[in-house]
């Protein structure tokens, strides 16, 4: 399956299936120590229940297991074999009580010293972590405790410390069944949806049938009738699913197996949304993919950073989580394996990078938790150096928690979640579920912004290139385009960051736009439309990314993308000759305001012949309070007349 392993395909990799291993009586050919009953019926029927055993009748074998209980209570084989029948049936829960009463009854006997850690595993899996816990703890306490499990069973110790200390202070939360539009098919999982939140992608099947991804819209408050993302995508002989979306939910990167023309054996491929529907996927190829298994993807909200799950060798665990980055030239680097703060020497599923770009959220089963595999988040950063944080309780629960999606606003979860009866391999289901998320576990929030791009004297729309700088710490820029059909972008926005907007097209003077979320002030804003001036004499252009100390004139290093921008415009276009123009409100002295205008103005000259621009082509002049854009009448009003501009000459 693209999606393997799934909530309801995991492995727990449990210690309990060795109970099935436990005093079968001529299975293996093996002497047996003396059976504790000397009962003639019971024995008989202790062994047409081993020999209904061998035949694999389980059924049948626990027919008679209690049938020889009938005549012998005190049998202490035969309760054991009971629970090593319901074990290999997959009813563990059953299993519990006669494997509790074979303890019991073989108490004192080294050969059932096994059955002490095989209940340990059977309450670890159910979350009776107090019961595990004095379980393992009288194994270990046993001089035929096996050496090799002694590792993994004081991990379990530590993971049931950890789980009793997470269920005394429980987030408060109240997860509830996404609509029934959305959950119209038997399986769905793997919830993703684009900043906006107004579609959500998932993957789905019934029984006996191929995964394919589905999308559902959001229509007021309501989800629609899920339908298939494209039949381009969705191919009728291959798996399909556990896509991933880029922000502006423009970008999907999705998992297809046993395709024609794959790498391995599950490959990543790219779809983009252009002209209104998605284009048919292209393999990621090599060095993404390998001939083994990639799968799960995640990508970042801007579509740079991909983060999967892969089993090829070398890593550190099972299955590992890599990490790709897109270069300038569009070409994907070749995956790194992100390192030992997050890979274990078991397994790392699903990663999901969050709309900021910052938070990374994956599942493990090998980081201290609640057993199987539980949730985790990390700050996503170049070199992790701090150790994920386990989610807590009841986001993580005893159960296998594989994936888990969190809105861009930080607001609301999604998750899929199993129901299936103990020893069910089909017919079960599983859902996708919601759930506010809660204060305790807050991430930086993020919003899409969303306008159009305009000739500022036609009105026509325009095919222009968007660049946002993130001046408020060291990050790559954002890099993205308007449409060509409407000039409408889409950009995905994190608080407590400073950004600049810089708006290109071709014959057109730039637009430089300053975004301020430090104090969040603008954060609820989410639309804006950007006029641009075509290059003739007279137009200008306001810096809006200019930054200095208060009465200096030094340039801040924040300045340089707003610099940068001036000095591409003027080497792509070299016939264009402009004036730089420093300008201050009314609040000081004329003559001081006078001079400030023109130092500030000079830095910027400075810049762009320092950068080899002919001086011939830039001059720069200092116009203190003279040419007010507003009345010098607010706050508000003097910080717009604070500015640098340069007009064309």
């Amino acid at each position: 399956m693209a999606y393997f392993p799934s909530n309801t395909q995991i492995l727990k990799y449990s210690l309990g299936f060795i109970l099935a291993l436990l005093i079968i009586p001529d299975l293996t050919g093996q002497r047996m120590p003396p059976l504790s009953s000397t009962n003639k019926k019971a024995l008989k029927a202790y062994e047409e229940g081993s020999m209904a055993m061998r035949s694999r009748a389980f059924d049948v074998a626990i027919v008679q297991f209690q049938k020889a209980l009938k005549y012998d209570s005190g049998f202490a084989e035969a309760h054991l074999s009971i629970a090593n029948c319901y074990v290999v049936l997959g009813d563990k829960p059953a299993a519990k009580p006669w494997l509790e009463k074979a303890i019991r009854f073989g108490q004192g006997r080294s050969d059932f010293h096994m059955a002490y850690q095989a209940l340990g595993d059977l309450c670890y899996e159910r979350g009776e972590y107090n019961c595990a816990q004095q379980q393992y703890l009288t194994y270990l306490g046993l001089r035929s405790a096996r050496k090799d499990l002694i590792p993994e069973l004081k991990e379990r110790i530590r993971n049931c410390e950890f789980a009793l200390q997470q269920q005394k202070s429980p987030h408060r939360i109240s997860p509830k069944k996404a609509p029934d539009s959305v959950n119209a098919f038997q399986y769905q999982y793997f919830p993703t949806l684009p900043a906006d939140q107004q579609q959500i992608f998932f993957t789905a099947r019934n029984d006996n049938s191929l995964e394919d991804i589905m999308v559902s819209n959001k229509m007021g408050e309501l989800w629609s009738l899920p339908r298939s993302v494209s039949p381009l995508i969705n191919d009728v002989s291959t798996n399909d699913g556990t896509c991933a979306i880029s922000g502006d939910g423009r970008s999907l990167v999705l998992t297809a197996c046993e395709r024609k023309g794959n790498v391995g054996r599950c490959d990543l491929y790219m779809s983009y949304f252009q002209a209104g529907t998605w284009t048919k996927p292209e393999n990621m190829g090599i060095p993404v993919n390998s001939v083994h298994w990639e799968s799960q993807p995640s990508l970042s909200s801007d579509g740079r950073i991909l983060i999967f799950t892969s089993d090829k060798p070398g890593g550190y665990g099972k299955r590992d989580l890599y990490i790709s980055r897109k270069g300038e030239d569009g070409k994907w680097s070749s995956p790194k394996n992100m390192g030992l703060m997050i890979n274990t020497a078991k397994d790392e599923l699903s990663p999901f990078i969050h709309a900021n770009n910052q938070s990374l959220f994956f599942a493990s089963n090998g980081h201290l938790g609640m057993g199987g595999f539980d949730m985790y988040m990390v700050n996503l950063a170049d070199s992790i150096k701090d150790l994920p944080i386990n989610l807590g309780y009841p986001i993580n629960t005893h159960q296998d928690e594989v994936s888990l999606f969190l809105t861009a606003d930080g607001k609301r979860a999604y998750y899929s979640l199993d129901l299936m009866k103990p020893g069910m391999r089909t017919g079960g289901r599983s859902f996708i579920y919601e759930l506010e998320w809660p204060e305790s576990l807050t991430v930086p929030r993020s919003i899409v912004w969303k306008g159009h791009v305009y000739d500022a004297e036609s009105k026509k729309p325009l095919a222009a290139s968007l660049e946002m700088a993130v001046l408020s710490r060291s990050a790559e820029n954002l890099r993205f385009r308007s449409d060509s059909s409407d000039g409408s972008y889409t950009v995905v926005l994190t608080e407590q960051n400073k950004y600049g907007l810089f708006v290109e097209a071709p014959g057109y003077l730039y637009e430089s736009i300053n975004i301020d979320f430090i104090n969040s002030e603008q954060f609820d804003r989410q639309t804006l439309d950007l006029y641009l001036q075509p290059l003739k004499k007279g137009s200008s252009v306001v810096m809006n990314n200019l930054f200095f100390d208060t009465d200096k004139y030094e340039l801040k290093p924040e300045s340089t993308a707003e610099l940068q921008t001036v000095f591409q415009l003027l080497k792509r276009n070299q016939a264009l000759a402009i004036e730089i123009g420093g300008h201050t409100d009314d609040v000081g002295k004329d003559e001081y305001n006078l001079e400030l205008s023109r130092k500030r103005a000079q830095s910027v000259h400075q810049y762009l012949l320092d950068k080899g621009v002919p001086a011939s082509r830039i001059s720069y002049a200092g116009y203190g309070e003279k040419r007010p854009k507003l009345a010098n009448t607010s706050d508000e009003n003097r910080a717009v007349n604070r500015r640098i501009e340069f007009v064309i000459r």
